[in-house]
């Protein structure tokens, strides 16, 4: 999966077969590997409409935003920017916002901490009623609001 879209694609097409694999890969000790199937993992289940899609979505994200690697905290959030029924997350945005510990002094940048950038970023979203983002990558897949 961390390989590019098109093994991405290729899993896409596998729809719901593919998905106990790719979600299998939230357990893989590479931190890559389990950012990469976050965000896959949520694309498929996007393209199901059903409560029980829902509801895996968000069990997904909240485990990403928990997650000890800030890769995958990052796909997490992320994530919450790409669905509709954020507000399950605030709490959750608002402590990464706050206290993420992932600085990255060489950057040059004072107070570089990117996950709690993109926490308040999610968390402006949600505050403002912005729609989702589309990318036109893997996010560019989205249902419509419920």
């Amino acid at each position: 999966m961390p390989t590019g879209g098109m093994a991405t694609g290729a899993l896409m097409k596998y729809g719901r077969k593919a998905l106990d694999p790719v979600l299998e890969q939230l357990n893989n000790p590479d931190p890559l590997m389990r950012s990469e199937a976050l965000s896959v993992g949520v694309t498929m289940l996007l393209k199901e409409s059903d409560a029980a899609a829902r509801a895996q979505i968000n069990e997904l994200i909240q485990s990403g935003l928990q997650d000890h690697e800030f890769v995958v905290r990052m796909a997490a959030v992320h994530s919450v920017e790409r669905i509709y029924d954020r507000e399950s997350f605030v709490s959750t945005l608002l402590d990464l916002a706050e206290h993420d510990p992932l600085n990255i002094p060489e950057s040059g940048i004072t107070d570089d901490y990117p996950v709690r950038q993109e926490a308040k970023r999610a968390l402006h979203m949600i505050a403002n009623h912005e729609w989702p983002r589309k990318d036109g990558g893997l996010s560019g897949d989205q249902t419509s609001p419920r």
